[in-house]
């Protein structure tokens, strides 16, 4: 019988926000005070020995939701349970002492982590080692890099026995080498039975952790599943939040980011031919999708540099990825962009028109709009896959950002060598010049 560790039923976690302290004051439901809904409907189960993956970018519900966890803050409704109170590696060494030695701070820390001096004596050794960092051991923290100080926290944090582990962007602590220690502390943690909650920006270290992966926005679970898919949706939805801030960019000959261009279809008869010539070669028919639906990508052409439809391409050569937009409700400012990901669905690259300094503008219900990106293909020989989706955005509201149509790993792209006696590793190629004397 599977074992649940974490469970949360419509937990919910509302916020009141008040102009001034003052206002506190006074009589609740005034105009002095707005209620923000930080996460809300969360429902989740996670099974003994299992790692889910939190991932969401930032305001999405993932600080409230780690503070609900260890109890910092109670849910205004639903309800959460844990089989144990959880061990939080947060803010790692938040409550060490500079002017103790890292030894003497192992003992303080442990207590006030619950655990007696004769517990973590027991552990000392362990946390020594792991830590690596010679005779600074017991020298004053004050003293250390700030690589030594979480070197030694997060030795003592793996090294303490909890049935739930919280885990937040701890593995972007210290050098390379540490990182990839810490990574297999944690693998080992998960085999033992310990149940972890993984909370990271780093989607590379989510796929490697998690067995399960939740993708929050706007506090709101809007995607969960294997890590694979879920780090996917999240791409697109960083591709689009990123937008609005982006700086434009324009094309160069020799592997610039790209250009875009906007027909607004109309009576323009030049307009509607070239939307029969993108539905004739169209590559994402009867692809699955997902969003909320304001406007949907229609069809998609990719044509090289002759203008034919192609999906390979030599390494370097110029694509031009060209879609038709239709809204279905009106829409401020409409998106299309597109993401490159590997077989592992790691983002190699990605864009939208908005960051390439092309706002569509407000569409009305039926408008239609042809949208194209020209990209130099500096990339590695390989097969790589394609997402691609409609979005909106707010240039004045970064947090506000949505996918409308998107469509995963839609399209296959396969990209042939140019010159082998060029060849570069890596997974993408990088413009450089190089001379000698």
């Amino acid at each position: 019988m599977t074992t649940i560790t974490v469970e949360a039923r419509d937990l919910g976690k509302l916020f009141r926000i008040y102009r001034r302290p003052f206002d506190r004051l006074l009589m609740p439901g005034t105009a002095r005070m707005k209620k923000h809904w930080a996460l809300r409907h969360i429902d989740l189960t996670v099974p003994q020995g299992r790692c889910l993956g939190v991932i969401g970018v930032n305001g999405a519900g993932k600080s409230t939701l780690l503070k609900l966890l260890t109890g910092v803050i109670q849910p205004t409704e639903g309800s959460l349970s844990l089989a144990s109170p959880p061990l939080a590696l947060l803010e790692l060494g938040g409550g060490f002492n500079g002017e103790l030695s890292g030894r003497e701070n192992l003992f303080t820390t442990g207590a006030l982590l619950g655990y007696s001096a004769d517990a973590i004596a027991a552990r000392l050794s362990e946390i020594h080692d792991f830590a690596d960092i010679g005779d600074y051991f017991d020298q004053p923290m004050k003293t250390y890099s700030s690589g030594m100080f979480v070197r030694v926290a997060f030795a003592l944090y793996v090294s303490l026995q909890s049935e739930v582990l919280i885990v937040d962007e701890a593995l972007s602590v210290g050098d390379f080498f540490f990182q990839q220690k810490c990574a297999a502390a944690l693998r080992a943690i998960k085999q033992r039975g310990t149940t972890i909650l993984f909370v990271s920006h780093d989607t590379a270290a989510v796929q490697e952790m998690a067995d399960e992966a939740i993708l929050l926005n706007h506090g709101q679970i809007v995607a969960r599943g294997d890590p694979t898919t879920v780090i996917s949706l999240y791409s697109v939805t960083t591709t689009s939040e990123l937008a609005a801030t982006a700086a434009p960019n324009t094309a160069t000959d020799d592997g610039g980011t790209g250009t875009a261009w906007k027909e607004q279809a109309g009576p323009d008869q030049a307009a509607r031919r070239r939307i029969a010539e993108i539905r004739a070669d169209d590559l994402i028919a009867d692809k699955p999708s997902t969003g909320v639906g304001g406007a949907r990508l229609v069809a998609l052409r990719i044509l090289d540099n002759t203008g034919r439809p192609s999906l390979t391409f030599r390494s370097g050569a110029c694509a031009r990825f060209e879609a038709v937009i239709e809204a279905r409700h009106e829409i401020p400012f409409a998106n299309f962009g597109i993401a490159v990901v590997d077989d592992q669905d790691r983002l190699i690259w990605s864009a939208a028109n908005s960051n390439q300094g092309l706002l569509l503008g407000r569409m009305l219900a039926g408008d239609t709009a042809l949208v194209s990106l020209d990209v130099a293909l500096d990339l590695q020989p390989g097969t790589y896959h394609l997402n691609v989706s409609t979005g909106e955005f707010d240039p004045e509201d970064n947090a506000h950002s949505v996918w409308n149509d998107l469509k995963v790993r839609a399209i296959v792209l396969h990209v042939t060598p140019n010159d082998p006696r060029r060849e570069q590793l890596g997974l993408a190629g990088i413009p450089i010049s190089i001379a000698a004397r």
